[in-house]
């Protein structure tokens, strides 16, 4: 791939990833400044819930289908409408079993629903969105998700500015969801013109060969949702509200590395398909993404550590006292987050889903232990610590599943410096 047409890949997959990322970041800061904060932390609840359903909708497809499509072109419109039935057999079972959980057994508020469907959605949005990706029409897949994102921002800021009743509001964002995805819909078959035709046999074949994408899919929803779900337990809703202001802007800043797994799974699949030995050419491709990462984390450090007071008044009028103190410690978290993704994006690229799977569950159920621990003993910021220690141990995993296979771009002890200068720099600004 020549130079320039590296960056504007890169600038176009940036157009989509962060369209979506601002515009969940700018709904999120408007419906803070307008709903009382018991309300917006319920809401917040409520939408932490529908994402830890909403990953068995996901299934683990979005991930399979971007490299798999990418290896079997000819395949595409098969591969794509297979999925979208199955996803759709299984938002319904999902649907039903929310309800009868979250309604009828634990009576939570009938506008969650609307915040699960707004959810599923967006789920349903991001599998079309792939097909751009396969196809490397990434400039139409950042039309597409820009319009998208900004219709949702625009019906967000009216709808909020004329009502603070949160079923209006909730409703209102799930039509505009569900419009986008219909009108992507509409537009894919105008590239890959479906032709549907419903295999049972094939169905099974998906289930079973998604089932390692799944379980990733889980652990890193689960990864994003389960603090907030212990902040509630151990805190309450204004706790959630006040974590959450920062998570928001810790996710928005890992939005580069879907960038660069949207980018480098298929590139780095391509390199090492049935290969032994990776010519030199190829192998700048993993410094470039190594680097790309660690000089982001530090660059996500810095400003969150330095100009947290600037961030808090600004976007949040000050309203959440405490977003002061944990801003550098959510730097400290997407520095190690971004480091982590190196290391998934390769798993995922060569093939190793299983093993990326097995070490995020691992990780995942020391962050559940730990993190209800860390909270119930030392509030948000123990949460932020617990966050930060799991995601070391997930590094130290992916290393040793890479190291068993002699895959040998690890760069662990830039890995080490990295952690240490970001650690210092953040115990030096709060202490």
């Amino acid at each position: 791939m020549a130079k320039g047409s590296r960056v504007y890949t890169f600038f176009y997959s940036g157009v989509s990833t962060f369209s979506n990322l601002i515009a969940s970041l700018v709904v999120f800061i408007i419906l803070a400044r307008f709903l009382d904060k018991s309300i917006f932390g319920d809401y917040v609840f409520y939408n932490s819930l529908a994402a830890v359903f909403c990953v068995l909708i996901d299934f683990g497809i979005n991930q399979k289908l971007l490299r798999e499509g990418r290896l079997d072109l000819s395949s595409l419109n098969a591969l794509f409408l297979n999925n979208l039935l199955l996803k759709t057999y299984i938002f319904l079972a999902v649907f039903v079993l929310y309800f009868i959980i979250l309604i009828c057994i634990l009576k939570y508020d009938l506008y969650s629903i609307l915040i699960f469907l707004t959810v599923s959605s967006f789920s349903f949005f991001q599998l079309s969105t792939v097909v751009f990706r396969v196809i490397e029409d990434y400039r139409l897949e950042a039309i597409v998700t820009f319009t998208s994102s900004l219709i949702f921002i625009l019906v967000c800021l009216v709808t909020s500015y004329i009502t603070s009743n949160i079923i209006i509001i909730c409703l209102t964002l799930l039509l505009a969801r569900f419009c986008t995805f219909l009108t992507t819909l509409f537009i894919i078959n105008k590239k890959i013109k479906f032709r549907f035709k419903n295999n049972s046999i094939l169905f099974k074949k998906l289930i079973v060969e998604s089932l390692p994408y799944l379980s990733d899919r889980i652990v890193s929803v689960l990864y994003s949702n389960v603090d907030t779900l212990i902040i509630k337990y151990f805190i309450g809703s204004v706790g959630v509200a006040t974590y959450n202001s920062g998570l928001k802007l810790a996710s928005g800043s890992l939005g580069v590395s879907t960038i660069l797994s949207n980018i480098y799974i298929p590139k780095i699949s391509v390199i090492t398909y049935k290969r032994t030995y990776i010519e030199a050419k190829d192998r700048k491709v993993f410094r470039d993404l190594w680097s790309l990462l660690a000089v982001l984390g530090l660059l996500i450090v810095f400003l969150f550590t330095f100009f947290n007071k600037i961030i808090s008044d600004i976007l949040f009028s000050n309203k959440f006292p405490e977003l002061l103190f944990l801003l550098p410690l959510f730097g400290l978290f997407v520095s190690t987050r971004l480091l982590a993704s190196y290391y998934g994006i390769i798993l995922t690229a060569i093939g190793k889903q299983n093993e990326r799977a097995k070490a995020n569950i691992f990780s995942f159920i020391t962050m559940v232990i730990s993190g209800a621990l860390f909270t119930y003993y030392f509030g948000l910021k123990g949460t932020l610590f617990s966050l930060v220690l799991t995601t070391i141990l997930l590094i130290i995993l992916y290393i040793i599943i890479l190291k068993q296979i002699q895959f040998k771009h690890l760069y662990h002890k830039g890995v080490i410096a990295i952690l240490v200068l970001t650690a210092f720099i953040v115990w030096t600004r709060l202490s």
